[in-house]
């Protein structure tokens, strides 16, 4: 699938320059800024609300949209009714879909999801299972929807492409994988016209 590729190593280095170079004011600012952002606050809290006993249980809750996840293997996706090819399927096929959208709302991402299951004859649950993996480092979290309305389109994608690196896709099945893609785009158009 398509998409900008950057080198996220020197991405890193030249935010650290720039994180190094402000004064503490500054530095507390940005720091407040991320942390504290009332926007995006705003949004978790409808997420977590239900779901704390505690205070302190909020950032277990919420941990994977504030950072980074930590690395997955191959075994974090092993599933009792998925095989590999399959996971494969699920994470390309989506992100192959997701690349393609202009609205990321939290109902064209349901719909997608529900057309791309139904297209690739998979439960719904079952669909689902690689996409909190690679959404959350977790089968079980937050609602995956609003999880990628939270982390937005790139960092959503970003998750997913992360996903097929660590089950090590070859180029080679990347290439199967685009053209199996192109051959269910037009039963995916009409599950998506049936789902609306």
């Amino acid at each position: 699938t398509g998409g900008p590729v950057f080198d996220q190593t020197k991405l890193n280095w030249l935010n650290g320059q720039y994180l190094r170079a402000l004064d503490s004011t500054q530095y507390t600012e940005q720091l407040k800024g991320w942390m504290l952002n009332e926007s995006k606050l705003s949004q978790l809290i409808p997420l977590v609300q239900e779901r704390a006993e505690r205070l302190s249980d909020l950032l277990p809750l919420v941990g994977y949209l504030l950072g980074n996840l930590p690395e997955l293997t191959e075994a974090d996706f092993e599933h009792k009714s998925l095989e590999r090819a399959e996971v494969l399927k699920v994470l390309h096929h989506t992100l192959a879909a997701f690349d393609e959208m202009r609205d990321w709302q939290r109902h064209e991402l349901f719909s997608t999801c529900q057309a791309l299951a139904t297209t690739l004859d998979l439960k719904f649950r079952d669909f689902l299972f690689p996409l909190f993996i690679a959404t959350s480092g977790r089968a079980v979290s937050l609602p995956l929807f609003d999880s990628w309305i939270f982390l937005g389109t790139n960092l959503s994608r970003a998750r997913l492409r992360s996903a097929l690196d660590s089950l090590g896709v070859s180029n080679k099945e990347r290439k199967r994988l685009d053209k199996e893609y192109q051959v269910l785009h037009p039963a995916l158009d009409a599950a998506r016209a049936g789902s609306n």
